[in-house]
């Protein structure tokens, strides 16, 4: 296709050839100052509102549309022009394909083939890329590792949040997506912005919050379950129908200076409900505490760094009403995610648990030592402030 400048693209008509560039290369993508709105044709990113059923366009408001065109992204005031879905696909993870690569891929480029043919060619890069991941919650924990899961390759999405929840000044230390400009805007809209501007040809399924009917829907989208839900009754079902369709569940948390990881594997048929922890006669009891104690005694009191268990004997004796997070923390809860994400859409296998904390890492073995008596303690004082 022949170049033109800046002008005489912008005045060009939408035409099958204009559709279906290929140029300007991912590198030397120019932003256009235009009102996009005044493109016909022009659509940003199609995402489906599964409460309603329908397919929206940011550009368009909450006006349905019928059909879409992603080969353009927006923001407000320019226009992005994108390489077909493929070339794209290719160029965004052109220079970290190789970290998830099978050894025969590692192999053949060492031998001389072509890394592009080899990549195209890789069996778990295209499971990766065909993976449908649910996120149920876009906390701390949710919108950050939908934000980084896209930037790796994952295109497939079910996200699922109350419709109502807003980004406020305290999310601004950990939610990433998230800019002083996003105040009192929906999660779910800062979420479907930065996956749109990231991949414009990402799938993106909205479900609303989580009950016991949407959450049926929403598990029925996805391949696997990542829950950051604080909810308990929501987390049931959300358990009780990956059980059923026999779908991984990975619970990750955000710990201060770390991340705990636990993996709930429906996928083995002897594998029970919150691996037989919470019983269904305690669910239809309305014993939905226990679902909370479970994840706080197990999941979280046994291998959180001190500096989290430390904020959590506040929180539990009544000294503090919120939840101390922080963006390092996030990041490490994404690194779990993605690596746990690649290892199920592959089937290699990975530990039911585990946890990772900085500080920890940092510390000598004298300062280790000294410190096994003093988390003894807090976690003794932590449980005799739930016992109350």
């Amino acid at each position: 296709m022949a170049s033109t400048d800046e002008g005489d693209f912008i005045n060009a008509p939408l035409t099958a050839e204009r559709m279906s560039m290929t140029e300007p290369p991912i590198e030397d993508l120019k932003i256009f100052p235009v009102d996009v709105r005044t493109l016909p044709g022009l659509r940003q990113f199609p995402w489906r509102d599964n409460t309603d059923g329908k397919v929206y366009d940011v550009l368009k408001g909450e006006e349905p549309v019928d059909s879409v065109h992603p080969f353009y992204v927006s923001d407000p005031g320019v226009v992005i022009i994108c390489p077909p879905e493929d070339e794209y696909q290719r160029i965004l993870t052109g220079r970290h394909w190789i970290l998830f690569a099978t050894d025969e891929s590692i192999r053949r480029v060492k031998d001389g083939d072509d890394p592009e043919q080899v990549r195209s060619e890789d069996e778990k890069i295209n499971k990766i890329e065909n993976l449908r991941v649910g996120i149920a919650g876009l906390g701390t924990v949710g919108m950050n590792i939908t934000a980084t899961a896209v930037r790796v390759g994952f295109k497939k999405f079910s996200v699922a949040e109350l419709p109502d929840e807003r980004v406020e000044n305290h999310n601004l230390n950990r939610l990433l997506p998230a800019t002083q400009a996003d105040l009192g805007k929906r999660k779910i809209d800062v979420t479907r912005r930065e996956v749109a501007l990231i991949n414009p040809y990402a799938e993106f399924n909205y479900f609303g919050g989580i009950d016991r009917e949407s959450a049926l829907a929403f598990v029925d989208s996805c391949d696997v379950v990542i829950s950051s839900l604080d909810n308990p009754e929501a987390m049931w079902w959300l358990h009780y129908y990956a059980h059923e369709q026999g779908k991984p569940v990975l619970l990750i948390s955000d710990t201060g200076s770390g991340s705990t990881f636990d993996l709930y594997d429906y996928r083995d048929p002897e594998t029970k409900i919150f691996n037989g922890r919470v019983s269904e006669e305690d669910i239809r009891e309305g014993h939905f505490d226990k679902i909370v104690f479970d994840v706080m005694r197990h999941h979280i009191l046994l291998r959180i760094p001190r500096d989290m268990l430390r904020f959590f004997l506040l929180k539990v004796s009544g000294n503090v009403d919120y939840l101390a997070q922080e963006a390092p923390s996030a990041l490490l809860t994404s690194t779990f995610a993605i690596d746990a994400l690649t290892r199920i859409s592959t089937g290699e296998k990975m530990r039911k648990s585990s946890s990772v904390s900085s500080r920890r890492a940092l510390d000598t073995w004298i300062q280790s030592i000294k410190r096994v008596p003093m988390r003894i303690g807090i976690i003794i004082e932590i449980l005799r402030e739930m016992k109350k």
